[in-house]
């Protein structure tokens, strides 16, 4: 019993440190895209588009703003519009996203990740 117990430790210590390591300082919230796809419409949600713009001009989905994340440090009083809703973050992975949901949590924001980006989206998608 000792012996799980400290397993657990080592266990729960490395991924703390994991997420150190990554630049993260706690794990990042994240949203599954099937279920954010049911947010899509809702007043409460908007949907944050962290790529470049040439990207958000290629495919994005419908009615989102874009700040590319190298950017969103600098332009995050943009955003304080939507202090009060929930902000579904997404990328083309999910990758960029997730360090833009931290920085918005560390500013107050109730953000979380779009898991996997649109690759895994499902839901509409504006193309030019």
């Amino acid at each position: 019993m000792k012996f799980l117990f400290i397993v657990i430790i080592v266990f729960i210590i490395s991924g703390y440190v994991w997420n150190l390591s990554q630049g993260q300082s706690s794990p990042t919230d994240s949203i599954l895209p099937n279920h954010a796809q049911k947010l899509l419409n809702n007043p409460n949600y908007v949907f944050l588009d962290v790529r470049t713009v040439r990207e958000h001009e290629a495919n994005s989905i419908p009615d989102t703003p874009v700040i590319p994340i190298n950017e969103l440090a600098s332009r995050i009083s943009e955003l304080e519009k939507y202090k009060d809703q929930n902000i579904i973050v997404y990328c083309q992975s999910g990758s960029r996203s997730n360090k833009g949901t931290i920085l918005l949590n560390k500013n107050g924001f109730n953000a979380v990740n779009l898991t996997g980006g649109l690759h895994q989206w499902n839901g509409p998608v504006l193309t030019q």
